[in-house]
């Protein structure tokens, strides 16, 4: 694990989740961060970790962050142990350069984004997952640039 991720180059965000992964991405100069896709978890790790791969390839990703879910007190919970189980296997397979950050709040931020534009969480399975990796991303772009 790094502190700072490469630069420039694409970076992937990851929002896991127990029902799916929301993935976003950054522009090659890392000053913007989109929403790029959901990935279903009723398929076995291997297979999560296959998808994120050819995205990394196809996409040219030079380093990941990692949203761990942190509870309110600053402690880490069972979902956070998982999150660092799956990147332990995802690493290995990717071999690029992560981080973890705190993703506290995200799914929140994101749930209040859809609301306030009018799309409903009901009706767009996996973009609440997307938009939270999105800020999860945007998180780190903003710190690393001040």
């Amino acid at each position: 694990m790094m502190e700072r991720l490469p630069t420039p180059g694409r970076l992937l965000a990851l929002d896991y989740g127990r029902v799916r992964v929301g993935i976003a991405l950054s522009d090659a100069l890392q000053m913007t961060a989109q929403p790029f896709k959901s990935i279903d978890r009723y398929k076995d790790y291997s297979h999560l970790v296959q998808e994120i791969k050819a995205i990394c390839n196809e996409k040219q990703v030079v380093g990941i962050v990692i949203g761990v879910p942190v509870n309110m007190d600053g402690t880490e919970g069972e979902m956070a142990n998982e999150v660092k189980n799956f990147t332990r296997q995802l690493i290995q397979d990717v071999q690029l350069p992560y981080l973890f950050v705190d993703e506290r709040l995200t799914s929140i931020q994101a749930r209040r984004v859809m609301q306030q534009t009018g799309i409903k969480a009901s009706r767009s399975k996996g973009k609440v997952d997307q938009i939270a990796a999105s800020f999860i991303l945007t998180g780190y772009l903003d710190r690393k640039s001040n």
